[in-house]
């Protein structure tokens, strides 16, 4: 599958025939839902969704044309993942009526992988961070302020709140309190150096302690090239121990990343055929 890091430029906007589609809809409107988006030629659609360890996150299952019937026709399903970051073009919602003829169903199977339950930390935190960067201010404190409840040395929560106050300056007392409380963050981790001791651990066999470190960089870390490179040697070596189901289920973490050059995407579906 061909990845791209990419900001949504869809905002080239031509003259279309009329049609149900109505781009009305902000991105961080539509999670879980199926949207199009005005492309050179039709349209390209896809899902979005959340991922709680890297934000709101396109599939682009491919693109359509639509007929002087109106109905959807899809010309091609060259599949890509798209991080969303903040952009201010209108999209629209596919109807339900119309995911027979694009072959899609409402709910993707695969989204069990990363939809988790509403109050999960990790997904409050995200989407606090979602709304942060799309400069919906007072949505992303009501978000902040659940994961505070939760947890309130969640990791990177100090600069998040520290965006929500340099725009709104207008915080109430006690989160006044918090945020001032907090002084300075806790030191980063090296993420070069762990990702060199999961290769390290993964050769030598300790795979316990190579995830337990991928884990906590998946709430730590926000480089996802080094979390693709760390999933990647943990799979890579369950590979080698002919272990189907673990291998499977690391293919997937190595799929969630996005990274400049596709380095593994090759790879993985050979060592899946061979297994």
């Amino acid at each position: 599958m061909k990845r791209l890091l990419i900001i949504m430029m869809f905002c080239a906007l031509k003259t279309f025939a009329q049609t149900e589609l109505k781009f009305d809809q902000k991105i961080i409107d539509c999670e879980d839902r199926w949207i199009a988006i005005p492309a050179e030629k039709g349209y390209a659609y896809g899902f979005v969704y959340l991922d709680n360890s890297a934000g709101l996150t396109f599939f682009m299952n491919g693109t359509f044309s639509i007929t002087d019937h109106n109905t959807f026709v899809p010309i091609d399903s060259e599949k890509t993942i798209i991080r969303v970051l903040v952009n201010t073009a209108k999209f629209a919602l596919i109807p339900k009526e119309k995911f027979a003829e694009l072959k899609i169903e409402g709910t993707p199977r695969w989204l069990a992988f990363y939809r988790t339950d509403d109050q999960n930390v990790d997904r409050l935190f995200r989407l606090g961070y979602v709304y942060n960067r799309c400069n919906e201010t007072e949505k992303a404190l009501e978000y902040l302020n659940a994961v505070r409840k939760i947890d309130p040395k969640y990791p990177d929560l100090f600069y998040e709140y520290e965006t929500v106050y340099r725009k709104m300056q207008k915080f109430g007392k006690a989160e006044i309190s918090y945020y001032r409380g907090l002084k300075a963050a806790p030191q980063r981790p090296n993420w070069d150096k762990s990702k060199n001791d999961i290769f390290m651990l993964t050769k030598a066999g300790e795979m316990k302690k190579a995830e337990d470190i991928y884990l906590f960089a998946l709430r730590n870390c926000a480089d996802e090239a080094i979390k693709a490179d760390m999933a990647y040697n943990i799979a890579f070596q369950y590979y080698k121990l002919k272990n189907k189901m673990k291998f499977k289920r690391w293919q997937n973490e190595v799929n969630r990343w996005i990274i400049p050059f596709d380095l593994y995407t090759d790879k993985m579906k050979m060592m899946a055929t061979k297994l």
